[in-house]
């Protein structure tokens, strides 16, 4: 996958959407498939099973500012909570930076009892909805960002025709934003044969049917992450932490320490700036 730098995504996501014949052609292609989002102007888009106020979040923000579009969220609340995917075992894993400075994760879903429900059936331990908790959260913290479920328009087609469609997309009417990677330490081999035989596979196709690069920029370095820097993007802005943290106390539900390091509390902090 080629990967655009933000100035290089900036002035090619312009480029495209005045070209009004290749416009016509992605329209064409995807017919009633387009989100209407971004049919109606150029978007920065992130796509996770659930939208949730992270620090991934906040600086995909801080990329869809500088790339001069609105952001737009999608999720899939119509897919299997399944464990063997690390993306959806992190939705019920909080990591958290408690008052003394430790660095620790908190279940706040019974893992054995919710395994392949529904993610938007999915129960935490206090009885409330999964969806709902983070919901709330980007309600409360970044009201300002549309979030948006498309699982109807994933059941359209199947994995292939379906990923065809999502690129097809950024051909000419936006920004995605991602971190597909190949890391074997980051995925199972399961997974790296789906992203490598569907997802890698739909980007080129796309590209020769259209003869350009879909416009992609990466949210975060493929490989080489430390185990605390998979704890920064997976972790929340100090303000968001602190109130987790008041929650999972009052709540009383176990932690468990992970990193001795200090998180870099200034970096969240010069990110978090959206909720007004």
């Amino acid at each position: 996958m080629k990967e655009y730098s933000l100035e290089e995504a900036r002035a090619e996501c312009r480029k495209r959407w005045c070209n009004r014949e290749l416009r016509q052609d992605v329209e064409s292609y995807l017919q009633e498939s387009i989100w209407p989002e971004v049919k109606a102007e150029p978007r920065a888009v992130l796509w996770r099973h659930i939208a949730r106020p992270d620090a991934a979040h906040f600086f995909f923000r801080s990329l869809a500012t500088w790339l001069d579009l609105r952001p737009v969220r999608y999720e899939m609340l119509q897919d299997r909570f399944y464990l063997l995917n690390e993306d959806k075992k992190n939705l019920a894993r909080l990591r958290l930076v408690f008052p003394d400075e430790s660095k620790r994760t908190v279940d706040v879903v019974e893992f054995k009892t919710q395994h392949l429900k529904m993610i938007d059936e999915v129960i935490m331990r206090n009885g409330i909805l999964l969806t709902d908790f983070y919901h709330g959260l980007m309600k409360r913290f970044d009201h300002g960002c549309e979030v948006r479920d498309i699982s109807k328009w994933f059941r359209m087609g199947n994995a292939k025709d379906n990923y065809l469609k999502l690129f097809t997309h950024f051909i000419a009417h936006g920004v995605y934003i991602h971190d597909l990677t190949l890391d074997p330490f980051g995925n199972q081999k399961s997974e790296l044969k789906f992203i490598e035989d569907v997802v890698f596979w739909a980007y080129e196709k796309v590209k020769s049917t259209f003869g350009c690069d879909p416009v992609t920029v990466r949210l975060y370095p493929e490989m080489g992450q430390t185990g605390a820097e998979d704890f920064y993007w997976e972790g929340f802005p100090k303000e968001i932490n602190d109130h987790l943290v008041d929650i999972v106390t009052a709540q009383g539900w176990p932690s468990k320490i992970v990193h001795p390091k200090e998180i870099d509390w200034a970096a969240l902090a010069n990110i978090h700036n959206y909720s007004e």
